[in-house]
């Protein structure tokens, strides 16, 4: 299968003292004017950190894909039940309904919560825990799909994105392991209710 490259944004971000550039001495610069020398910087657009982001960042949009699919399919079971045989009015509700893009995450996590908490699936810290977690797939969805990935002169790369006011995730193994954590801990729970169902 042909690997495809598509033209992506690299942002690059070194930090300076303006105190050190302003003690040293003006030299000339290419137009003839007199100026500061701040650095020469070269960094590989290539560095396997930011090769390796941008991969756990697609990762994590098709993995908030499967968790609507799994609330999807916990919506349809409490409709429909769990028919073997071909159910027009199920097949009809997922393809049209729950599958067109006015049904968001959001929509999607309020319906199935409501579900289970309606139906005692998931109860106490389980129910909030899995509340949680949801919301946390959710930021970390938008902020991959809608946020500026960089890397700095130090070669530590961060996320840049908006909820409810600016916000940076330091792009470290913590967060790598956490955000791991959130999609097993929603996958199992989800996975329960819907066998409790």
């Amino acid at each position: 299968m042909k690997q495809i490259k598509l033209p992506i944004r690299n942002t690059f971000i070194e930090s300076f003292s303006l105190r050190d550039v302003m003690s040293q001495d003006k030299v000339q610069m290419p137009d003839g004017k007199m100026g500061y020398k701040i650095a020469t910087t070269e960094i590989n657009p290539n560095n396997p950190d930011l090769l390796q982001a941008r991969e756990n960042g697609a990762q994590i949009i098709w993995a908030t894909i499967n968790v609507e699919l799994k609330m999807q399919n916990l919506i349809s079971k409490y409709l429909f039940g769990i028919e073997l045989e071909n159910n027009e009015r199920r097949n009809f509700f997922n393809n049209e309904i729950m599958a067109v893009d006015s049904i968001n995450y959001a929509f999607q996590k309020k319906l199935s919560l409501r579900i289970i908490k309606l139906e005692n699936l998931l109860t106490g810290k389980k129910y909030s825990e899995l509340e949680n977690k949801l919301k946390k797939i959710m930021v970390y969805r938008n902020a991959f799909a809608h946020g500026k990935l960089s890397i700095e002169k130090n070669k530590e790369c961060r996320l840049e994105f908006y909820s409810g006011g600016p916000q940076v995730f330091q792009l470290d193994d913590n967060l790598w392991c956490d955000i791991e954590s959130h999609f097993q801990i929603v996958n199992n729970l989800l996975g329960e209710a819907w066998e409790k169902l």
